[in-house]
């Protein structure tokens, strides 16, 4: 099958926040409050992203040029990775942040997040911060250069603990 990586577009809100749900109910199960993952709505997940992305658009400016950077993973017309990074202000570890990247289950080690990733910070510096007991996750960004530091933080959402992970000078391997 066929993977274009490109910038969202409103129609994609359902899918987007059904995706973000679905890989939530399945990485987290277990290391997040049972609670918390109860409560994740799809139609509330696409308002949200809707809003975002009609923002974004009403702007009519190129998504690249954004401080904020969206991407999507589609295959045929349905949307498998979403990936979302920030510049950060400041004192932050580094120019950049992973905010999310999120690839569908049935697609995880096709290099799909890689892709992603890749597409978004295009090898520069960046940080992402980790729910703590997300080893599958920790050992994703470690392939891709990253590197555990002593910083942590409870999610803002669930309280658990998270961990920044930060990737200084790298290139990504056979892109």
């Amino acid at each position: 099958m066929t993977h274009v990586v490109r910038a969202p577009r409103v129609g994609d809100a359902m899918q987007i926040g059904a995706l973000r749900n679905h890989v939530w109910r399945v990485a987290y199960s277990g290391l997040v409050p049972p609670d918390f993952l109860a409560q994740l709505d799809d139609v509330r997940a696409a308002a949200v992203w809707r809003s975002r992305l009609e923002e974004v658009n009403a702007r009519g400016v190129d998504l690249r040029q954004q401080t904020t950077r969206v991407a999507v993973e589609v295959e045929s017309d349905t949307v498998v990775g979403v990936a979302v990074c920030a510049a950060v202000p400041g004192a932050a570890p580094t120019s950049l942040e992973m905010r999310l990247l999120n690839v569908h289950p049935d697609h995880l080690g096709s290099g799909l997040g890689r892709r992603l990733l890749a597409v978004l910070t295009a090898a520069r510096d960046c940080s992402m911060w980790v729910i703590e007991r997300n080893v599958p996750a920790q050992l994703f960004l470690r392939r891709n250069g990253f590197l555990r530091t002593d910083q942590r933080r409870a999610h803002a959402e669930t309280g658990v603990p998270e961990v920044l992970m930060v990737r200084r000078d790298w290139t990504a391997p056979g892109l």
